[in-house]
């Protein structure tokens, strides 16, 4: 038994709606789709041409025209004024140059296209114009839209539903329609998972019944949310539809559901009525639901009541225009079948006549849709041809623009080289002439420096040999004191010891000795400068002025006993004053002091 289980599902989808950047702030947008959806056609007009048409910016523009092929896919013979809405919007676009114009016409080919059923042209333009709007975050309604006209197609064009590309346009429907906040259009979401899986429910018959019992259940779910969403829609006509959309396909469903309650599916079709019935715009809904009760009443067996809500149904169908051919081929396949129940095979085989020339009626509505593409393909080879044209007419500007900014460039590019290599030839002579300036006050800097230096060392040198002449002077001074003071204790003891000591020898001696010392002042001016330094830089122990004296006697290959003569001391006591001053100087036992320091230079 054949029967339209779809029947009213799909005429949710009739409504649809495009919308400009940050779409989810456009109230203007969104009341216009609203208004589409509701079939409010004079009102949608209106805020086609007041808001968007008329606009000073060609963006809004473009967004009108792309409305205008929304608007004339519901009415008829209007292919020609789409296609001029269409070239007005890609006119606009182009010389905008903005990526969301282009996304727009994309979406209005889209809209084309769907309305001839051509599945490539529409698929390509429809990605295109997803993949822009994706780059911009405040763009939900406007995705939430594009992949629901998407799932809209693929459902007309009975694609499985199983398939992968029907699963994701109707969750990515879902998920943007959320975002946006628009209620209508979560709406219609719900209202497509439920579809969804009820189709999948009778697409499934192989599987387990629990899994089958939970694909409905899933339905039931999405179905009641939607219609949440359905009370919370403002605009009237457009919750009255969406209410009265819920109302046919939750009937559906129920029919679905075992054991059938067949009471709540009628009251679910007098929902219907009671909100379709003298609304023209819901007629679909009123034809609809008279078809699917009089299925329910053959399905009891009350043919009587079935036949009256079939021609109920019947009677819509062969007098509205806005029915498309697959409901109205349903509203006579169920009509004929009953008559063929009950035996009246007269009527049966009218209402088959009656849908075969419906059928031939469409077909000739494909075939003017087909010539109008053929001229929007002739238009658009035409427009291609321009632009082609257009194309290597601008390339060509560009060419001789090209060239001649190149001549140019070269032009200025050797003038600037000619001036920039002599400012680089001056340069380098003014380098050279300031570095020899300064190679020459560094020379004369250099010669003043060399020659401080000389002076100072002179000075210093100077200052040093004085120094050491003052030490000799001081040390043969001392050294002839100490001789003195000596002698005068040893004149003094010897004189109260003998007091006939014989004075004028002494005083021999004494000229004896004041020779001696004469001579050791001449070697002691010959004492190197840097002995007493040395000598300090090789001994172990810190020196007394003692132990340099006895040093300097040493290096003047003094004797002992002359030693002992100068001073006035014993021998043994130079003998161990030299001794501790080996020690001090690190010598071992074998080691001639006198032999070491003689040889210290």
């Amino acid at each position: 038994m054949k029967r339209n289980t779809f029947f009213l599902i799909v005429i949710l989808l009739l409504g649809s709606g495009i919308l400009h950047a940050q779409s989810d702030k456009d109230e203007d947008q969104q009341t216009l789709y609203t208004l589409l959806y509701a079939k409010q056609y004079p009102q949608a007009k209106k805020i086609i041409e007041d808001k968007f048409l008329r606009s000073n910016d060609n963006s809004r523009k473009v967004i009108g025209y792309a409305y205008l092929v929304n608007y004339y896919s519901f009415s008829k013979d209007n292919e020609i004024k789409k296609i001029e809405a269409l070239e007005k919007a890609k006119k606009l676009a182009k010389a905008s140059k903005d990526e969301l114009d282009d996304a727009y016409v994309e979406f209005g080919n889209a809209l084309y296209y769907e309305n001839l059923e051509l599945n490539d042209p529409f698929v390509k333009s429809v990605n295109r114009s997803i993949n822009i709007f994706s780059k911009y975050s405040d763009e939900n309604f406007m995705l939430s839209v594009l992949y629901f006209i998407k799932y809209r197609f693929i459902n007309r064009n009975y694609i499985n539903v199983e398939n992968e590309y029907v699963q994701s346009d109707i969750i990515q429907t879902n998920k943007y329609a959320k975002k946006s906040g628009n209620a209508l259009l979560i709406n219609h979401s719900y209202n497509i998972l439920a579809y969804y899986y009820h189709k999948k429910f009778y697409e499934n018959k192989t599987k387990t019944s629990d899994e089958r019992t939970k694909l409905l259940d899933s339905a039931d779910i999405y179905y009641q949310k939607s219609y949440e969403f359905a009370k919370k829609v403002i605009e009237p006509a457009a919750q009255k539809k969406a209410l009265v959309t819920y109302f046919s396909n939750y009937s559906s469903l129920l029919l679905a559901i075992t054991p059938l309650d067949k009471q709540k599916c009628l009251d679910m079709y007098n929902n219907v009525l009671k909100l379709s019935l003298g609304d023209t715009q819901l007629i679909d809904f009123t034809c609809g639901a008279y078809n699917d009760m009089g299925y329910l009443y053959e399905a009891m067996g009350d043919y009587k009541l079935s036949e009256k809500y079939y021609l109920k149904a019947y009677d819509i169908a062969i007098t509205s225009n806005n029915l498309g051919l697959t409901n109205k081929i349903a509203v006579f396949d169920n009509l004929s079948r009953l008559y063929q129940r009950m035996g009246q095979y007269g009527k049966a085989f009218h209402l088959e006549r009656r849908a075969r020339k419906e059928t031939e009626m469409s077909i000739e509505k494909l075939t003017n849709s087909t010539r109008s593409l053929d001229v929007f393909y002739r238009t658009e080879r035409k427009n291609q041809l321009i632009n082609q044209l257009e194309k290597e007419k601008k390339s060509l500007v560009r060419e001789n623009l090209l060239y001649l900014g190149m001549m140019l460039i070269s032009i200025v590019a050797l003038i600037f080289l000619i001036r920039l290599t002599k400012f680089r030839q001056k340069l380098s002579m003014q380098k050279n002439e300031l570095l020899e300036a300064e190679k020459q006050e560094t020379q004369l800097i250099l010669q003043l420096e060399r020659e401080e230096k000389a002076r100072i060392k002179a000075e210093q040198d100077l200052l040093v040999a004085n120094q050491e002449k003052l030490k000799k002077i001081a040390l043969t001074t001392s050294m002839r004191l100490n001789y003195k003071t000596s002698f005068i204790k040893d004149l003094k003891s010897r004189m109260n010891d003998k007091p006939d000591i014989k004075l004028q020898q002494i005083l021999k001696e004494d000229q004896l000795n004041d020779n001696d010392f004469s001579e050791m002042e001449n070697l002691i001016e010959n004492i190197d400068p840097d002995f007493h330094k040395r000598l300090k830089e090789v001994s172990k122990s810190r020196l007394s002025n003692m132990d340099f004296k006895y040093a300097s006697y040493l290096y003047l290959n003094m004797s002992n006993q002359q030693i002992a003569n100068i001073l006035k001391v014993d021998s043994n006591t130079v003998r161990v004053t030299k001794y501790r001053l080996k020690q001090k100087i690190g010598l071992g036992k074998d080691e001639d002091l006198q032999a070491y320091i003689q040889n210290l230079n």
